[in-house]
């Protein structure tokens, strides 16, 4: 297999279906109804406060007095919550520490707004959606996507709360969809050291011999990390000997709103005093098959399909996955719907249905037990993409949707 970047296959076809009166209309009125969401949505989050940035910058503003990142916390549902990046994501995110509350809250969520809309572009342009351009049906495409990853409860909880989540994937799929291929892995490298969950690229890389994009990663997250340790020796040494081991910081495994394998096992108890142990043993085999189908989708030249099939393990396998760390999902979930078949759009479109802002299939499960499993649905979403991959980009013979 060479080591050089596959060429993505052809998105466009030759002859683009254009749609019916009614189609557009629909169109029309679903996005008039997703706008009015949108801002009811906007009023409801300006309204609450962002948990978690206001954790990251009372660690940012220790660090900018001279004092430690991992001494401060906030607490808040009974425990403790301090800042749990590695240092080198403290120098990044600096600025959120240097003004007030009420700007920096605002330009973060703008910012977060902004990083949706270029990924729904950056997949539209990968699938066949792109063969409509930039006429009114390209237009509708992607504004309604935009509205429709923007209401998902992954999205809102991540705005919500002030969360870096989105940044993070947005790093990832950039690198994947963008960087030009000298510099492929450059920014998975330099994500990996703001969160350490985008590391799980690196042996997909490997499996697929892209041997320039895995040095380029390794290269980054090294130097990133080197950097890091320059400007705050002490903190690296701590964080990198002992806190990084320590994973009671990030939370509960078996707390209700861990949607990760490990948080299934034990909402249930499923395994009992072996659970650990059980939990190993499927992650090896679930990131085995992942892997495989990532690969399979490299060779067809999708490697979109790929990237969005490791981002899903890794919220799979890692102990932890918070709602807001699954934002994979709704990006999944447009790029089924922009691959213009029916069984994918109707898929892709369920999905947006039913996780969509306070939806009960991603609950944090206060409720009775019908809650509970409802609220765990979720995992089994991620599970089932991880195991089963994407639907190839075009298929012979298969019937096109009438909504693309």
């Amino acid at each position: 297999m060479s080591s050089q970047r596959p060429v993505e296959v052809e998105a466009a076809e030759t002859a683009v279906p254009r749609w019916s009166p009614w189609l557009i209309a629909g169109a029309v009125v679903a996005l008039v109804v997703a706008v009015v969401l949108l801002r009811d949505n906007l009023v409801r989050l300006a309204g609450e406060g962002s948990f978690d940035l206001n954790v990251y910058r009372g660690a940012l503003g220790d660090f900018l007095s001279g004092k430690s990142l991992y001494k401060f916390y906030v607490v808040g549902h009974g425990t403790h919550y301090p800042f749990t990046y590695p240092p080198f994501a403290g120098l990044v995110m600096a600025p959120l520490g240097m003004w007030t509350y009420a700007p920096v809250r605002a330009v973060w969520a703008a910012i977060q707004y902004a990083l949706v809309a270029l990924l729904v572009v950056l997949v539209r342009r990968r699938t066949p959606a792109a063969r409509y351009g930039w006429g009114v049906e390209g237009w509708l495409i992607t504004v309604l996507s935009f509205c429709a990853v923007a209401l998902n409860e992954t999205f809102t909880e991540g705005v919500a709360l002030g969360q870096m989540s989105l940044a993070v994937v947005a790093l990832v799929l950039v690198d994947f969809l963008a960087l030009p291929p000298k510099w492929r892995g450059t920014l998975v490298g330099i994500a990996a050291a703001i969160k350490l969950t985008p590391l799980i690229f690196l042996p997909y890389f490997a499996i697929t011999r892209q041997w320039r994009a895995l040095v380029n990663a390794t290269v980054a997250t090294a130097g990133a990390a080197a950097v890091g340790y320059v400007v705050l020796p002490a903190d690296s040494k701590l964080y990198w000997t002992k806190l990084l081991f320590d994973t009671s910081r990030v939370g509960d495994p078996t707390a209700w709103r861990n949607k990760s394998l490990l948080g299934l096992l034990s909402h249930f108890n499923i395994g009992g005093p072996l659970q650990h142990q059980l939990w190993l043993a499927l992650v090896l085999v679930i990131s085995v098959v992942a892997f495989w189908q990532a690969w399979r989708c490299f060779r067809r030249g999708e490697e979109l399909a790929a990237a969005l099939v490791v981002g899903t393990l890794s919220t799979v396998v890692s102990p932890i996955s918070w709602v807001h760390h699954l934002v994979w999902i709704p990006l999944i979930a447009i790029y089924l719907v922009m691959l213009a078949r029916r069984g994918p759009t109707l898929l892709g479109a369920g999905l947006l249905v039913t996780l969509i802002t306070g939806s009960i299939f991603i609950g944090f499960g206060t409720g009775n037990l019908v809650d509970k499993t409802l609220g765990d649905v979720i995992c089994l979403v991620l599970l089932s993409f991880a195991l089963f991959g994407l639907p190839r980009r075009s298929s012979v013979g298969t019937t096109r949707s009438p909504v693309l």
